[in-house]
């Protein structure tokens, strides 16, 4: 095998070791949007919208941050909440607003595949870039990803979601 080859390798299965767990944080985050987007409908079937699919249509293009705003507001406006549903709402809030960050991180960032031989302490398996704007001008920023990086974020995705199903119960009773 050549010299080349073996780095290839080496690529190729660190590719393989971090699109899985990528694939999952973009699946789960979708659930967790999803859920958003039910109880926000259900807010608006519980003051009269006969057809849901308009609701559905008009929360549809939303980004997740424009999304849980939307969603907060929604649930503040056509419900009285209890202290505990507050709570709770502003949990969900809380919690959903740095998964975001996180996951557009993760989605949006540019990706930079690298040279494992220069990273002897571990391999990282991606290097991501993430360019924003700033008052003073452009703003970069690297993140390093390994596999089980992203293992909290999913963890937490599953929190925020069960949280969430909790608010979508208790608003139903």
């Amino acid at each position: 095998m050549r010299p080349g080859d073996m780095v290839q390798s080496e690529v190729e299965g660190a590719i393989e070791r971090i699109h899985a767990p990528i694939g999952k944080l973009v699946v789960r985050f979708e659930h967790l949007a999803d859920a958003l987007r039910q109880i926000s409908v259900r807010c608006f079937e519980r003051h009269g919208l006969a057809k849901p699919s308009l609701a559905e249509l008009a929360l549809s293009g939303l980004t997740a941050g424009l999304l849980v705003t939307a969603f907060e507001s929604m649930v503040r406006e056509s419900t009285n909440l209890t202290d505990s549903q507050e709570n709770l709402l502003a949990e969900i809030v809380r919690r959903t607003r740095p998964l975001i960050q996180k996951r557009n991180i993760v989605i949006h960032g540019r990706w930079h595949w690298i040279d494992f031989a220069t990273f002897p302490e571990g391999l990282p398996d991606g290097l991501v870039q993430m360019s924003r704007r700033t008052t003073s001008g452009l703003k970069t920023d690297l993140h390093v990803f390994r596999p089980g990086d992203i293992d909290p974020i999913l963890e937490e995705i599953d929190n925020v979601l069960a949280l969430t199903r909790r608010l979508k119960d208790d608003l139903a009773a």
